[in-house]
């Protein structure tokens, strides 16, 4: 089965990856392999100067996360599959309606990256703290 190995400096999530073409490489599965992260075995007679690899018979882009070197030439490649690139097609051809919600947490704030509860009691002037719990007291000058 041929291999194509490219290289590519376009961010993980990019959707359009910009690809340049190194190499067709022979390899052979020669038990099961992990359709989502492979590990290719394969001799190679240079040093790898790839970090990316499409896999025709699985129809999928993968980044190459981990290279590891052996006697004779002989590289253990650690792949993870790239979603963005592998599906862009579908992604691509696909829609949808992004909406917001109109009654929303009153206690998040506008990024909803936080949650803010304030809670205030007022207590006139002349009067016993009952509360067990802490108490800032805040005064108003005043005539």
């Amino acid at each position: 089965m041929i291999v194509k190995a490219y290289n590519t400096e376009s961010s993980v999530n990019t959707i359009n990856k910009v690809i340049d073409f190194v190499a067709d490489i022979d390899v052979k599965f020669k038990d099961e392999v992990n359709i989502y992260n492979p590990i290719i075995i394969l001799k190679y007679d240079d040093l790898i100067d790839f970090n990316y690899i499409y896999i025709d018979k699985f129809k999928r882009y993968y980044f190459i996360e981990t290279v590891e070197v052996f006697p004779n030439k002989i590289y253990h490649l650690t792949l993870k599959c790239d979603v963005l690139m592998s599906f862009k097609d579908d992604i691509l051809n696909s829609y949808g309606n992004i909406t917001r919600q109109t009654n929303y947490n009153d206690f998040y704030n506008f990024e909803y990256s936080s949650e803010v509860r304030k809670e205030s009691n007022i207590y006139n002037s002349n009067v016993v703290f009952e509360d067990t719990k802490t108490i800032i007291l805040c005064t108003i000058g005043g005539v």
